[in-house]
C-alpha cells in the first residue's frame, strides 16, 4: 500500500496554469554548479548534506517582448522554517494532481493543519535511512521529493526480487510552479543521495490511471516491471503499478 505521502507523481505534466504568462516552446536546463555542504539543522544539530544545484532554465515563447525568462533553482534538505510551506505544497498539490485519480472525500479531508505537524515530525523525528528534500524557486520552497529503503508489499510477492532496492516515495511540486523543472531537479538529487547510499537501483508506485506521470517516468528511464497493488482509501480501491531502474543510469 502506498503510503500518503505519494507516489512519486510530477505535476509537471499537467498543463499551465492559465495564469502564466509564457507559452514555452524551447527549454533548456543548464546545470551549473552541484556541491555538497552541511549547512542545515534541526536544535543546532546537522541532518545531512545539503544538495546546492543551481540550475538556469531558458525558454521562448509567444509573449509580446519575446523575453526569456530565467529561473535558479536550490535543492536542500527541509528547515522547520519550511513545515507550513510544505504543508500547502502537499495539500494543494495533492488535489490537483489526483481531481478525478483519487476518490474525492480523500482530497477533500486533507487538513492543512494536519500537514503542517505531519512536516514538523518528519523533520524533528527523522525515520532511519529516508531522505527528504526541497527545491527552491528563487528562495520560495516549490517542490519536494522523500526516499529511502523499499517498503515491500504482499501484493507484490510474486514479482521480482526488491531487496537492496531504494524507493522513491513521492516527489511533488506546487501547481502554481509546474512545468519549470522543479520536480525533474528534485527527482535527480534524491537519485543522486539513493545513489551514495548504496543502492544500485530504485522502485516507486504510481497510480496505473495517472498516465501522464508514467509517461513522465517513462522519459526518465522508468520501467513498469508487472507488478501491481491497490492503495484503498474510504473503501475505493486505486490501482498501481510499480516502476524501476537502475540508478547508475542517472
Amino acid at each position: 500500500m502506498a503510503s500518503l505521502e505519494g507516489w512519486g507523481s510530477t505535476i509537471e505534466l499537467h498543463p499551465r496554469t492559465p495564469t502564466e504568462a509564457l507559452t514555452e516552446v524551447v527549454r533548456r536546463l543548464e546545470v551549473t554548479r552541484r556541491t555538497w555542504c552541511h549547512d542545515d539543522s534541526v536544535h543546532g544539530q546537522p541532518t545531512g548534506p545539503a544538495v546546492l544545484s543551481s540550475a538556469t532554465f531558458v525558454a521562448e515563447g509567444d509573449t509580446a517582448a519575446g523575453r526569456i525568462i530565467s529561473m535558479t533553482i536550490t535543492v536542500r534538505p527541509p528547515r522547520l522554517s519550511d513545515v507550513e510551506r510544505l504543508a500547502v505544497v502537499n495539500v494543494e498539490t495533492w488535489r490537483h494532481a489526483y481531481a478525478g485519480l483519487v476518490v474525492q472525500e480523500h482530497l477533500d479531508s486533507m487538513d492543512l493543519a494536519e500537514y503542517v505537524d505531519r512536516w514538523r515530525s518528519n523533520i524533528t523525528h527523522r525515520v532511519q535511512g529516508r531522505i527528504f528534500l526541497v527545491a527552491e524557486s528563487d528562495t520560495e520552497v516549490a517542490a519536494y521529493a522523500i526516499g529511502g529503503p523499499y517498503r515491500p508489499q504482499s501484493e507484490a510477492d510474486d514479482t521480482p526480487d526488491t531487496a537492496g532496492l531504494g524507493e522513491v516515495y513521492a516527489v511533488y511540486t506546487d501547481p502554481a510552479m509546474q512545468g519549470r523543472g522543479l520536480g525533474r531537479a528534485v527527482h535527480d538529487a534524491l537519485l543522486q543521495r539513493l545513489r551514495e547510499e548504496g543502492y544500485a537501483g530504485a522502485a516507486l508506485w504510481v497510480l496505473r490511471d495517472n498516465v501522464r506521470s508514467r509517461t513522465w517516468y517513462e522519459r526518465q528511464r522508468w520501467r513498469s516491471d508487472g507488478a501491481t497493488s491497490d492503495w484503498v482509501s474510504q473503501g475505493v480501491a486505486h490501482p498501481e503499478v510499480r516502476m524501476r531502474r537502475r540508478l547508475s543510469d542517472q
